[in-house]
């Protein structure tokens, strides 16, 4: 059974006794009576840890994970942190949470997520949190904690030097909204922390975890946000030599299908603690039971379908080809970093300028993106677009594909702010970026409007990339993967060892 423990501080927003979902397996979760614990309501989810052996990297460090990949990672995460000394918490916002934690140390939360920036507020100043952790920047409650980001931290400062620091339900505040005062108070309230005899470690640190930027080998591990949000530099003269060494990787193996099981199997159990967890905001415009369907179905559409329609030799002899990236519908970097509402505004501005400005004999090639659930038939929508702007006879719909190997057929790939073009990138390949990326910038990615594009794309500088990609995976990246099993303890010590080096 799931040992539950929370905080006073949460006990007002949480009934005395709580069911959660334990086992994290589709047996194991096949009623409420078979997946739920009894809760009971004590001091402190952050139990202490037994004292720790000499060298312990992370002694004194308390983590709180708000959020983590789907899947076991975070429990393997949590385990890392621990032998290496510090005390871990996790939120569990729905039963999907609750089902892949199975250790102590859970703090559930049923409130209104209104008063959820209240609540991570007073956790950071009661249980002295030193280190939040949420994956990527979507849903209310990673906003919860990157909106306010300097509201926390000042409450960590404060909490130490005896004062409080109140977080405000509409964002970033303490006892005003002028955003240059509570940075102002921030810096205040450390420094008389560090003159109380504060923690050396006093500076609550934010770290945003996200799928790597360089795949499949790597994850990405940034402070106070990834992609558009990151700290990485936008000009090429920041990625000058030294270049920093890259040490040999160890290959993440194949990856699809273990995402695909951990995020269907995290979808298909929240239902059932829809009762619990009643409040609970989903962080997609669809239900998680309809993201369960789709994701199922999809993977097994694309087990049994045939390969020729994405092979890049077949593509290629039909003539030169632009590549267009697809995001996950609902995506926060498709959200928040651009003007599109989701890919069907972006595929109408990609194909009104291809019609317009594209050679007669070039095609462009639409690609799904690897985890879309189905729940949206783009296909169809990407044909409909077509017809509409008389490209339908240069127009081409493909699920799956080799990546790379489109890559170093094509004439050129356009994204909103994928990923995916930084292994375009990796392929000389020109890349046009219609969002906000942190990889848009001369000398990397086209700079010249669309309508140019097509007739005169620009290559990336090869050396440049070389030396970009050398300091992003020095400064962001960490070899591993949140899914495969056999990598996830390796993938958590390693990120351990990179949250203890930021000492």
């Amino acid at each position: 059974m799931t040992d539950v423990r929370q905080p006073r501080s949460l006990l007002r927003d949480t009934a005395p006794e709580i069911a959660v979902a334990e086992p994290a397996t589709a047996s194991a979760v096949s009623s409420p009576a078979a997946s739920s614990a009894r809760v009971a309501a004590s001091a402190s989810a952050f139990a202490p840890v037994s004292r720790a052996a000499p060298g312990q990297s992370l002694l004194g460090r308390r983590f709180l994970i708000v959020t983590a990949p789907f899947g076991p990672f975070g429990r393997a995460l949590a385990d890392a942190l621990q032998a290496e000394g510090a005390s871990v918490a996790r939120m569990l916002f729905n039963a999907g949470d609750a089902a892949y934690w199975r250790r102590s140390g859970a703090v559930p939360y049923t409130g209104d997520v209104r008063r959820w920036p209240q609540r991570l507020a007073r956790l950071v100043q009661d249980q002295g949190l030193t280190d939040l952790i949420v994956f990527g920047e979507g849903g209310p409650y990673n906003q919860g904690v990157l909106a306010q980001r300097d509201t926390l931290k000042a409450a960590r400062a404060g909490a130490l030097a005896g004062q409080t620091v109140e977080a405000s339900t509409d964002g970033p505040s303490s006892t005003t909204s002028d955003p240059s005062v509570q940075v102002a108070r921030l810096r205040e309230l450390s420094g008389s922390a560090a003159a109380a005899g504060g923690h050396p470690d006093a500076p609550l640190r934010i770290w945003v975890l996200e799928n790597g930027y360089f795949r499949p080998d790597w994850i990405t591990v940034e402070e106070n946000g990834v992609n558009a949000s990151s700290g990485l530099p936008r000009e090429a003269r920041a990625y000058d030599p030294p270049i920093p060494e890259i040490l040999p990787t160890r290959p993440a193996g194949r990856i699809l299908p273990h995402h695909v099981v951990n995020i269907s199997l995290y979808h298909m159990v929240q239902p059932l603690g829809r009762l619990m967890f009643r409040r609970y905001v989903y962080p997609y415009t669809t239900s998680p039971w309809l993201q369960f369907v789709g994701h199922v179905k999809r993977f097994l559409g694309l087990t049994f379908a045939s390969r020729s329609e994405a092979d890049a030799e077949v593509i290629r002899a039909r003539g030169p080809f632009f590549i267009a990236c697809l995001q996950r519908e609902g995506d926060a970097q498709l959200l928040r970093y651009s003007h599109f509402a989701d890919n069907t505004a972006f595929l109408a501005e990609v194909m009104s300028s291809f019609a317009r400005h594209a050679p007669a004999e070039a095609r462009l090639v639409v690609k799904n993106h690897p985890l879309d659930p189905g729940l949206v038939d783009l296909r169809r929508m990407t044909h409909v677009l077509a017809v509409e702007r008389g490209i339908a006879d240069r127009v081409d719909f493909i699920d799956g594909g080799n990546l790379a190997q489109l890559c170093r057929a094509s004439s050129g790939m356009v994204v909103n702010n994928s990923s995916a073009a930084l292994s375009a990138l990796g392929f000389k390949t020109p890349v046009k970026v219609l969002g906000e990326a942190f990889f848009d910038f001369a000398g990397l990615t086209d700079q010249k409007p669309i309508d140019q594009f097509w007739t005169d794309p620009t290559a990336p500088d090869d050396a440049l990339f070389h030396r970009f990609r050398a300091h992003v995976i020095a400064r962001t990246q960490v070899n591993g993967n949140y899914h495969e099993p056999r990598a996830l303890k390796p993938t958590a010590k390693a990120l351990a060892r990179r949250f203890a080096a930021a000492r």
